[in-house]
């Protein structure tokens, strides 16, 4: 479908610029009065081009361009030779640029018209281009414009091919001495050309092997390439100058580099090739070359440890740990399996974890003591101590205990009540009689309701999250998803149900969990919870206004050129509130200004916390947003009663063909804000997707006891707690994306 809209767009196009080249439309009325038709534009003749490509690099191209009409407007750009010849017929060629120009200038807030002018030349010009390929075939192209009549084409698309320079192969090899000491390597690099520079790579064999097989898989040249990249990327990102960045990674003659903090008999790889230096960047010179060599043993820890428990409740632990000197271990508090050994468990550990101690992560050097939260009560677990530094440096030390059991959750009791009820929340205040009991609690329309779908949809959501952790934290047990996604205790505060419906009764319900299985055990239900009231009186209405460039904007009115540059700037005016004891507004980034597809309900459920006081005696609303892209805006008000109405609603979109002159932009402000300095409003990030027809009522969470002073011991990062390789090659900044259209301006 999308090939298909892009050759209708192509066809429409070629029948704008076949009328282009041979109709000539009827000149319209003059601008002033009189008795006949005013004279219309000068039309521009066919104009010729002597074009001359006078010196290319690997990645620039001088030229020159000399029209036969000095005054005609002409537009010039490169393209890639292959893309080009891709397109049948010059006119499609044009079209395909002005696309692209068209697309550019609506992504500032430019319309074509505006746009164009600016990419335009006219008379000799002599200039460059620059950012381009190395070893690639490129087109030079040049045509005339009509600029009165929609930069029309004029006679013939010239187009003049050149070839970006490659860069010269250097005969130079390497001898290449690594030098294993445990887990650091020595590697002594002798090239036979003592003036060329280099650059050596070390990575794990392993690692480097699946980026160049498989079905994505690179080539080496091109792995060391991207690596290579990225290096130069990261230095000069982190503020080196490019001299240093050269001296550092790109050493010249014979050299002796150290590559520490290697993993404890692990294979690792080393590439090298040369590098040349030159006015169009750093470029690989040679073959790259290949090799491998193996990091040997840990360097052995004298350490000793001694491990207590006291204090042992159904869900804390105090713990101590003392130590005989400084070298670097692991400690770990975590559910025992009642049967693996030391050496076994913590072979586990460095398996689930080995990657992130290799990095620092879970490692201490002195005596230690914590308080631990365990996961849930009845549970045997395991404290385990051992050295590490790159391996593991001692043998295990570890000690188990079993905490109490907690209270039954068959049994356990519960109260519920709701309270300060509106037409689309309420509060919930949920009280528990015992504080290791984990539960969860919702409320719901009783016609909605039934205890045992509930207790399947518990029981398959923690199936669910079993099986999703296995992927990516294979030691998650039920009792830990428990700890950190369910509730336990009475929390401190009430929760807020959103998103419910006007005037209408709803019940509760609570779901507790067994610690060691986490499957529901019960559910208790609480009837006649809470009864939403009904509207407000007062329901604003909505109106965009208009949208305007922030460019053209550029800190005049708001004070900040930073702030606006690149964006638009939506008016937003809101009516209807008369009475009203406070106005309340926000904007999201989709179109949700039907209610009948998004209930208010459903809407007040996903802004909750979002919305913004708007003062009624000035009620506009200046927001940034992006070009092109749907937007909504939103409006409520609360009577004298304190009760909220209807959410009023404008759809928006900021394009360039309906932008307006700031000189209006600078009325509205001054009529909203008069000699008050305004403030641009930036809507926060809420995308609302096509889920959303299933929201139901959400609470929000609550604040449970105080458990600031309870530290976890070395504890597994969480799953979204994503660490990077140190020599990772997954994020980078290829120096060479080119574009596949250049713009010299």
């Amino acid at each position: 479908m999308k090939n298909l809209k892009w050759l209708m767009t192509l066809v429409a196009a070629i029948a704008m610029l076949s009328v282009s080249c041979n109709d000539q439309p009827e000149p319209g009325p003059g601008p002033g009065p009189g008795p006949g038709p005013g004279p219309g534009p000068e039309p521009v003749g066919d104009v010729t081009f002597d074009v001359e490509i006078n010196s290319t690099t690997k990645t620039t191209m001088d030229f020159t361009i000399t029209p036969s009409n000095l005054e005609a407007d002409y537009f010039c750009t490169v393209m890639d030779k292959a893309m080009v010849e891709e397109f049948p017929m010059d006119q499609y060629l044009v079209s395909s640029i002005y696309q692209d120009i068209t697309e550019e200038g609506a992504a500032v807030g430019e319309r074509f018209d505006e746009y164009m002018p600016l990419m335009l030349d006219k008379g000799v010009v002599e200039g460059k281009f620059k950012g381009l390929a190395a070893g690639t075939d490129y087109y030079l192209i040049v045509f005339a414009v009509d600029s009165a009549k929609d930069f029309r084409l004029v006679g013939e698309v010239v187009k003049t091919p050149f070839t970006t320079g490659v860069p010269q192969m250097v005969d130079c090899e390497f001898e290449v001495t690594p030098t294993v000491t445990n887990t650091v390597a020595t590697i002594k690099v002798i090239p036979t050309d003592a003036t060329l520079r280099w650059h050596l790579i070390v990575y794990p064999t392993e690692g480097l092997d699946s980026y160049l097989t498989g079905e994505n898989a690179m080539s080496l040249d091109y792995f060391y390439q991207l690596y290579f990249n990225n290096e130069i990327n990261n230095y000069l990102a982190s503020g080196y100058p490019e001299d240093q960045v050269i001296a550092q990674l790109m050493p010249m003659g014979s050299q002796t580099v150290k590559v520490e903090r290697l993993v404890a008999n692990e294979e690792y790889s080393y590439l090298i090739a040369g590098i040349t230096l030159d006015g169009d960047g750093a470029w690989v010179s040679t073959e790259v070359s290949r090799g491998s060599f193996t990091a040997g043993d840990v360097v052995p820890s004298t350490n000793k440890f001694e491990l207590s428990v006291s204090n042992i409740t159904a869900l804390k632990v105090d713990t101590v740990v003392t130590t005989t000197n400084k070298d670097p271990f692991c400690v770990l508090l975590d559910v025992y399996d009642g049967e693996s050994t030391a050496e076994e468990v913590m072979a586990e550990v460095v398996k689930n974890y080995g990657n992130f101690m290799n990095q620092g992560y879970m490692l201490y050097s002195d005596n230690q003591s914590f308080t631990v939260k365990l996961d849930a009560p009845g549970l045997k677990y395991y404290l385990i101590a051992f050295g590490y530094n790159m391996g593991v440096t001692t043998a295990p030390t570890m000690i188990t205990f079993e905490a109490p059991e907690g209270d039954d959750p068959a049994t356990a009791a519960f109260t519920m009540e709701g309270s300060h009820p509106t037409p689309y929340t309420a509060n919930v205040a949920v009280s528990a009689a015992s504080d290791n009991v984990y539960y969860t609690v919702n409320i719901v329309e009783p016609d909605l309701f039934d205890a045992e779908t509930v207790l399947e949809e518990e029981k398959a959501a923690m199936e669910y999250m079993i099986e999703a952790y296995k992927e990516v934290d294979p030691t998650m047990t039920p009792a830990k998803i428990l700890s950190t996604y369910y509730s336990r205790g009475t929390p401190s505060q009430p929760f807020t149900a959103s998103g419910l419906t006007p005037e209408t009764e709803y019940m509760g319900y609570a779901v507790t969990f067994d610690p060691k299985t986490g499957y529901p055990v019960r559910i208790i239900e609480f009837p006649n919870l809470v009864t939403t009231t009904a509207l407000g009186s007062v329901s604003p209405t909505v109106e965009w206004l208009g949208c305007f460039s922030g460019d053209e904007e550029a800190g005049t009115i708001f004070g900040s050129k930073s702030a606006t540059q690149g964006r638009a700037i939506a008016v937003i005016k809101y009516d209807n509130f008369e009475g009203a004891r406070k106005l309340q507004t926000y904007s999201v980034e989709s179109d949700v200004s039907n209610p009948a597809e998004m209930s208010d309900t459903v809407l007040w459920g996903l802004s909750i916390g979002e919305w913004v006081a708007c003062k009624q005696t000035s009620p506009y609303s200046f927001y940034l947003c992006n070009w092109n892209e749907d937007m909504t805006a939103l409006a409520y008000a609360t009577d004298n009663t304190g009760t909220p109405g209807r959410i009023g609603r404008a759809w928006f979109k900021a394009t360039a063909m309906d932008k307006k002159p700031v000189s209006e932009l600078k009325e509205l402000y001054d009529l909203a804000n008069g000699k008050e300095q305004a403030s641009i409003a930036v809507p926060s990030s809420l995308v609302i997707g096509d889920a959303v027809a299933d929201v139901k009522p959400t609470l929000s969470a609550p604040v449970f006891e105080d458990m600031s002073e309870v530290e976890a011991v070395a504890a597994p990062l969480a799953v979204d707690a994503v660490v990077e390789e140190e020599c990772g090659i997954s994020h980078v900044t290829i120096l060479d994306n080119i574009s596949r259209i250049h713009y010299r301006k």
